[in-house]
């Protein structure tokens, strides 16, 4: 029974790392895409991962202010 128990947990924890990985990867690409730029009120462009867009220079995250 605690080898069973034993497969289950490696099979979900193998799971959970797929998901992390595919994850991981989406962001990256989403954050090397320039034509993914979401216009807001303010009338600033954002790229998907809401660095402001000016030009080519990255200005600071919009939502951390790092």
């Amino acid at each position: 029974m605690s080898n069973y128990l034993t497969n289950v947990k490696a099979l979900i924890f193998i799971c959970f790392g797929i998901l992390l990985l595919s994850y991981n990867s989406t962001i990256k690409e989403l954050s090397q895409s320039p034509n993914l730029v979401v216009m807001y009120a303010d009338d600033q462009r954002y790229d998907a991962l809401g660095i402001q867009q000016v030009g080519s220079i990255k200005t600071p995250n919009r939502f951390t202010g790092s």
